[in-house]
């Protein structure tokens, strides 16, 4: 059950985060790429172009956007120095865990 109550602190805390609402704001954006700037598909088909090229660039992009914000919000423990006291509370592991459920919530959100 803690591991719970721990999940739910770690998704409003990520929600309450201005970079992840930048980066859920990147993500929504980020088939526009396709566009113009990444164009990985042949122009063959209609389909190809429109939807494939669209589809492919928000995939690259949204994954670029999620990597770089769980670099930055996984080390806030030890950004605000309090690594030692949560360390003796929660499990490191546990609390990686978690962090990384909390961050696919947020993912899913953001596919929405």
């Amino acid at each position: 059950m803690k591991n719970f109550t721990l999940l739910r602190v770690e998704a409003g805390r990520m929600l309450r985060s201005r970079k992840t609402w930048i980066a859920v704001a990147l993500t929504a954006m980020s088939p526009a790429v396709g566009l113009r700037l990444y164009r990985p598909l042949n122009d063959y088909s209609v389909n190809g172009t429109v939807i494939g090229n669209l589809a492919l660039a928000g995939a690259l992009c949204g994954a670029i956007v999620f990597a770089v914000l769980a670099a930055g919000s996984f080390n806030y423990r030890r950004r605000f120095g309090v690594e030692a006291i949560t360390d003796v509370i929660y499990s490191p592991v546990s609390l990686a865990i978690t962090q990384t459920f909390s961050l696919l919530f947020i993912a899913a959100i953001a596919q929405r």
